[in-house]
Formats: structure tokens, sequence, C-alpha cells
């Protein structure tokens, strides 16, 4: 069998193509990442009660670990919460989100602490 240059060529076009339009989709799910820290992404008021409740209880596991919990621990957990929304296609922040971005969180904090 010989290979054909113009089905090559025809071959590489379309994943080129392909390439592509993955690349674009990345770049965009990253910029809609990057850009939703202020107003895009809302939150809910139950959403904010229940990411104050996770930050307290994950701060007094930490400060009785003997870690010094800064205003980052709050950024980060907030973060997470948006970050979590965004890969559910969520426009807005939930209860839910944070819950589960908490408990990933702490299962993150296990696993260091075991290795």
């Amino acid at each position: 069998v010989q290979p054909d240059a113009a089905a090559a060529a025809a071959a590489a076009s379309v994943v080129s193509a392909a390439v592509a339009g993955a690349v674009d989709a990345l770049r965009l799910a990253v910029l809609k990442a990057r850009t939703c820290g202020d107003a895009s992404i809302p939150a809910s008021e139950a959403a904010a009660l229940a990411l104050e409740t996770a930050v307290v209880s994950h701060k007094n596991a930490l400060a009785q670990a003997g870690v010094d919990v800064t205003q980052e621990h709050l950024h980060h957990a907030l973060t997470l919460a948006r970050l979590l929304a965004i890969s559910y296609g969520d426009a807005e922040v939930s209860a839910a989100h944070v819950n589960r971005a908490s408990e990933l969180e702490v299962a993150r904090e296990k696993r260091l602490i075991a290795a």
C-alpha cells in the first residue's frame, strides 16, 4: 500500500483543525476561570453562610494543628468554590459548591499529612 499525499494532507488538516478547536476551548475555559473573581459569579446568601461555617471549622482544625490561619485561607476557600461552580457550568456559587470544595480540601490536606 502506497501512502497517498492528498489523503495525508487532508488528514493533517482535519487533525490540525480539531487541535485548534480543542486549544480554543481550553483557552476559553481558562479565561472564564481567571476572570470570574469579582462579580461575574455571585454567591447566594446560603453559600455565604456555608462558606463562613466551612472556613471557621477549617480555621479551627488548622489552629489545632498549630497552623497560623491567614486571610489567604478565606481567599483560597472562595476560589475553590468558584472554580467548582465554573466546572459544573453554574452561574452562581451555591452552598453545595462551598461544601464540596471544603470536602475536597480536607481530603487533600489529609493526603498531604499521610505522605
